[in-house]
């Protein structure tokens, strides 16, 4: 997950965290504590499930 994605994650999260919490206070603002939560963690479950993360390719380069 590169710094972008990360960025796009949280400010998305934080968006419906703040427009679904304010607006309309509802249980759908808790949605956007899932792309927050996994942009802060740097985990996402749907790059798990493709395959495409590899958190020892980061290891790999820093050693």
């Amino acid at each position: 997950m590169n710094i972008i994605d990360r960025v796009l994650r949280i400010t998305l999260g934080f968006l419906i965290l703040l427009i679904f919490g304010l607006i309309n206070p509802t249980w759908w603002c808790f949605l956007g504590l899932i792309p927050l939560v996994s942009g802060v963690s740097e985990l996402c479950p749907i790059y798990f499930l493709l395959g495409k993360y590899k958190k020892d390719a980061k290891k790999k380069k820093a050693a």
